[in-house]
């Protein structure tokens, strides 16, 4: 990333991924995430930072991968899920919800978590 943008916008720019962060960060996580096996992956959606995919998580869900799951069916799915934490993560945002703390997000609405 660009460490100016990142220092000056970083806590107010979400991103998203599709994986179980900190699982299959970068490029093809669905083709990762099928050719290492695992049965489940997800999305995660993050503030950005100077890692790529190492933000501070905002939220995540899972996405289960059976064992004929093609590639193109996976990426479908998980955009599914990115839909509905994606409006949640923004709503909480705007709401002013959300506070980073020590790297780690503090949703504020769900306090207890």
């Amino acid at each position: 990333m660009y460490p100016t943008f990142v220092n000056k916008y970083g806590n107010i720019t979400i991103n998203t991924h599709p994986s179980i962060l900190s699982a299959f960060p970068g490029d093809y996580a669905p083709k990762k995430a099928i050719e290492a096996g695992v049965k489940i992956t997800g999305a995660t959606i993050h503030f950005i930072n100077n890692e790529v995919d190492q933000g501070p998580i905002i939220d995540q869900d899972i996405v289960r991968i059976n064992t004929d799951t093609q590639e193109s069916e996976l990426k479908e799915k998980i955009i599914k899920v990115e839909e509905k934490i994606i409006a949640n993560a923004v709503s909480d945002f705007l709401n002013g919800y959300l506070v980073i703390e020590d790297n780690k997000v503090i949703n504020l609405r769900n306090s207890n978590e």
